[in-house]
């Protein structure tokens, strides 16, 4: 399943990182229900059931759960644990009980297909029963947390949450069974508790020996003598050659008078002609991370370690020059119970840019909306993002889309699917099975943005395939479990921002919720960079991804070169 939509990854890296469960949706116009419960049971690929006995408040907005339906999470509330199973209740199974109709309750009659495994789910006013059955009961047991469950009925009208705890009557390989278990103090989540072994391992270093050679008659370093009186005179002496003086009108000395509180924005100073050549990026794992956000909590760090390239080409008159940036090796990220996830090179990608005497506007930008609308296949979803993107800006493109509930990708792209077993060649957008069809997810970046740049700011895109392999080994020699398609995600030395609007497909509710996350990084000047010199630049980027077992993830990258 497509558990993820961009970059929207590396993080994936997740994805990938998927693991645990995210909290339901939020209910907007009623209250959670904190429910005490007698008894919930899993056995992997076979039965899930849950029971709780009492009285209990019916929705008072019942139409929604039978024009909207609902979902049934089950999930271990420790993260890296059992992992956590989402179930779409379509409003086409659901029944309303006695006279008038949803007096008694709500009944929920499915197939106990993989498609709908949950054969009853019960939601009377003393009584709430679920039974799901088959492979799609794919938590691996034992449990290291509670049980979480949550009943969410209509797409923003009320949750039902219980949370065992209660006494533990089996927990091991074969089930876990529960009973007894008192109302929690709220819905249950992931704890930000993970188990993950952050032991990393590089492989393929390579060891990048391209040297440029300074194809300039000028020197390599660039020499400006500024000279201020109290009018604020400059003399600028750029020396191309031994006596040649240039000014911006051309005349042998120029002598520049402002006034005492003049400006300085970004000063253009004269670039001498130089190929930067490609140089290899060792990172500094301690210097390096990827920090994935998502609504509930922010996860622990993840060192990066592994190798990048960047490669730039000759300055041109006005001191910039194109650049590439790309992967050469990374060292997979390992969670425990999950696998090791794998980010690979891929690209080609479009060109960025070094400005060598600063001014060009090099910032970067993600903004990811879970629901841009509906859609009815992957192609619509494209160009529905494709005009949300530039309405955002000139300079955003779509980095990745997905319309949940089609394959994207490989022999069956745009039909119909619940899971990636129905796609082959490519992946089921959103949830398994996906729990908003029908809506389209797009994932924008933004390049050349903010203001004027300082001398050294390098701006590029990074290609990337990120996949999940089992069993979590430290290695990325195994077949994968899940493999999202591979993008351009734009990094930078200046700043980055990212959010995720909708966040959860919840309407109005963003990542971070006040304001864009933003990141600085540090550049080096073309100089420093055209003689191998890699140590200190940092490049920084944002990434979002839909429909994680943890939810929507805000992913946050720190590259630094030692």
């Amino acid at each position: 399943m497509t558990r993820i939509s961009c970059w929207t990854a590396v993080a994936t890296i997740t994805a990938a990182m998927i693991v645990g469960a995210a909290p339901g949706a939020r209910a907007n116009d009623e209250p959670d229900a904190l429910i005490g419960a007698k008894l919930t049971l899993v056995k992997p690929t076979k039965l899930a059931k849950f029971l709780a006995k009492g009285t209990f408040t019916m929705p008072t907005a019942g139409g929604d759960l039978l024009t909207e339906g609902g979902t049934l999470q089950i999930f271990d509330t420790t993260f890296g644990g059992a992992g956590s199973n989402t179930y779409a209740l379509a409003a086409g199974g659901w029944s309303a009980l006695g006279n008038p109709a949803g007096s008694k309750g709500y009944k929920y009659k499915g197939a106990g297909s993989g498609a709908d495994p949950c054969k009853v789910v019960l939601l009377k006013p003393n009584l709430i029963k679920a039974v799901c059955k088959g492979a799609t009961v794919s938590l691996v047991t034992p449990f290291a947390g509670n049980v979480g469950v949550i009943l969410n009925v209509g797409t923003d009208t009320k949750r039902y949450c219980a949370s065992f705890g209660g006494t533990n009557v089996k927990n091991d390989v074969k089930l876990i069974k529960r009973k007894d278990a008192a109302a929690p103090g709220g819905c249950p989540f992931v704890k930000p508790t993970p188990t993950a072994t952050n032991t990393r391992t590089v492989t393929n270093t390579p060891t990048v020996t391209n040297t440029p050679t300074v194809t300039s008659t000028a020197t390599a370093t660039f020499t400006a003598t500024v000279t201020r009186t109290a009018t604020d005179t400059r003399t600028a002496t750029n020396t191309a050659t031994a006596t040649s003086t240039r000014t911006p009108t051309n005349t042998a000395t120029a002598t520049r008078t402002g006034t005492a509180t003049s400006t300085q924005t970004p000063t253009a100073t004269a670039t001498p002609t130089i190929n930067i050549g490609t140089h290899a990026c060792t990172l500094n794992g301690s210097a390096s991370s990827i920090v994935l956000a998502t609504q509930a909590f922010t996860l622990p760090p993840f060192a990066a370690n592994g190798t990048l390239s960047y490669s730039c080409g000759d300055v041109g008159p006005t001191g910039s020059a194109p650049c590439t940036c790309s992967v050469v090796s990374l060292a997979p990220i390992v969670i425990a119970s999950i696998g090791d996830v794998c980010v690979n090179p891929s690209g080609p990608c479009p060109d960025g840019a070094i400005d060598c005497n600063g001014g060009d506007p090099l910032s970067v930008s993600m903004q990811a909306d879970h629901n841009i609308g509906a859609c009815a296949s992957n192609t619509a979803c494209a160009a529905s993002c494709s005009a949300f993107c530039s309405g955002i800006g000139a300079t955003y493109n779509p980095l990745l889309i997905g319309c949940e509930g089609f394959c994207l990708g490989g022999a069956n792209n745009d039909l119909a699917c619940t899971a990636d077993t129905q796609c082959p060649g490519g992946s089921c957008v959103g949830a398994e099975p996906p729990v908003h069809v029908g809506t389209c997810n797009c994932a924008c970046g933004g390049t050349n943005l903010g203001s004027p740049s300082t001398a050294g700011t390098l701006a590029c895109n990074l290609g990337v395939q990120i996949d999940v392999e089992l069993p979590a080994d430290s290695d990325c020699l195994d077949a994968d479990t899940i493999k999202l398609p591979s993008l351009c995600g734009p990094v930078t030395t200046g700043t980055a921002t990212g959010r995720i609007f909708d966040v959860n497909n919840n309407a109005g509710i963003n990542l971070p919720v006040a304001a864009p996350v933003s990141m600085t990084g540090a550049g080096l000047s073309c100089t420093t960079l055209s003689t191998s010199t890699m140590t200190g630049l940092k490049s920084v980027g944002t990434l979002g991804f839909f429909d994680s077992t943890l939810g929507d993830i805000l992913a946050q990258l720190t590259f630094t070169c030692q």
